[in-house]
């Protein structure tokens, strides 16, 4: 990816709520002055994999959001520039205004994970204008999906948006029969749920 590409507008967001998905993922609520320019494109794109890219800062550099990356690599260490993690929209809540991110967590393992479990009400977070391009093709007989956890928000997002009439079948990887959610699927389509239960599959 180029750099010109990945230089997409920047929204600076507040933590508005925190809710646990499953043992390993936490959903973290987003809102603020930019969700109505945010919905709109999330909507114009129409794509079921729309994801952003988070920006996280060492706390200690008290860097001021959002940030002009070309200006903080003049005068920043390479480990010093904010992390960037990419992540799917989970949903766009327009009647409460919130933005949903669900983020897999491993304790203290990662960036994200960690800083998605100690999210507080007021915390801001940065993150680019959305990207995606998938969404199912209403043409096709029948869907087939396929991923673990850190698939779930596009493929519970893509079997959601499926019309009811729908079929199709969809495995989903997780750790334990603890770690199922409930997704809207349509009738036609079944959903299979993979236990690891400890296991590494290669």
């Amino acid at each position: 990816m180029t750099e010109q590409k990945m230089r997409r507008p920047q929204y600076v967001f507040q933590v508005v709520g925190t809710e646990p998905v499953m043992p390993h993922m936490v959903r973290v609520l987003f809102g603020g002055s930019g969700f109505d320019e945010f919905a709109r494109e999330v909507s114009e794109r129409g794509s079921t994999d729309t994801y952003v890219k988070i920006m996280f800062a060492k706390p200690e550099l008290g860097l001021i959001p959002p940030y002009d990356l070309d200006e903080l690599r003049g005068r920043l260490a390479p480990e010093d520039m904010p992390a960037q993690r990419t992540y799917t929209i989970r949903k766009v809540d327009h009647a409460a205004r919130v933005i949903a991110i669900d983020f897999v967590t491993h304790g203290d393992t990662g960036i994200a994970g960690p800083w998605a479990e100690r999210a507080r009400i007021g915390d801001e977070i940065v993150v680019s204008s959305p990207g995606g391009g998938y969404a199912p093709s209403p043409d096709v007989d029948e869907h087939f999906l396929l991923g673990d956890e850190s698939a779930l928000p596009a493929i519970a997002a893509a079997i959601e948006s499926l019309p009811r009439a729908a079929r199709g079948r969809a495995y989903i990887e997780v750790e334990s029969a603890d770690d199922e959610i409930a997704i809207d699927a349509p009738e036609g389509v079944e959903v299979f749920w993979l236990h690891r239960d400890g296991a590494a599959y290669g």
